[in-house]
């Protein structure tokens, strides 16, 4: 009887299977490999994001430039002056001028646009001048957008002959 025994225990530990050690070690790595594919997931989606923020800026820039200098007069309550651009933190706005010496007071918005990223930039106000597509001030205009989720940012440049570049690649913030 007690070789009946041994030759049944033999068996058993040598049938086909994992044990519960090997299958807890392959779930673990398994978790760790989702894991670390969606922090870089969640990186990448958020750099996506500056890179579509600072191109959509870039393009309503380009836009209020070109609308400019085409003479594109949209007022209905004074001369055309040009467009303009608000920059907030969290929001950009183009808006039309239509007043000869104070676009502030005269001027009728066009459209809002939000942005996904944060702006850490001290200019908020480009004006376009009519016809030659150049800033009103005649300086150098830097805006910095900000991804805070991943420390990133990304810099245009409106240089004062209104020729507008987006930096190729996001660094780290200061």
């Amino acid at each position: 009887m007690l070789q009946n025994t041994r030759k049944s225990f033999t068996r058993y530990n040598t049938a086909p299977g994992f044990t519960l050690i090997e299958l807890i070690i392959v779930v673990s790595v398994i978790l760790v490999i989702v894991g670390i594919t969606l922090a870089n997931y969640n990186n990448f989606s958020e750099q996506k994001k500056l890179d579509q923020d600072a191109a959509g800026l870039v393009d309503v820039l380009e836009m209020a430039k070109k609308r400019t200098m085409a003479g594109d007069d949209k007022c209905s309550s004074g001369p055309f002056n040009g467009y303009y651009l608000n920059v907030t933190s969290n929001s950009y706005e183009l808006k039309i001028c239509c007043h000869s010496t104070n676009c502030l007071s005269q001027n009728q918005s066009i459209k809002i646009y939000n942005l996904q990223s944060t702006n850490n930039s001290s200019a908020s106000l480009i004006y376009f001048a009519p016809l030659t597509g150049h800033l009103y001030n005649n300086a150098t205009i830097t805006i910095i957008i900000e991804n805070k989720i991943i420390n990133k940012c990304k810099r245009i440049i409106i240089s004062e002959d209104g020729v507008i570049e987006e930096g190729a690649s996001q660094y780290v913030c200061p």
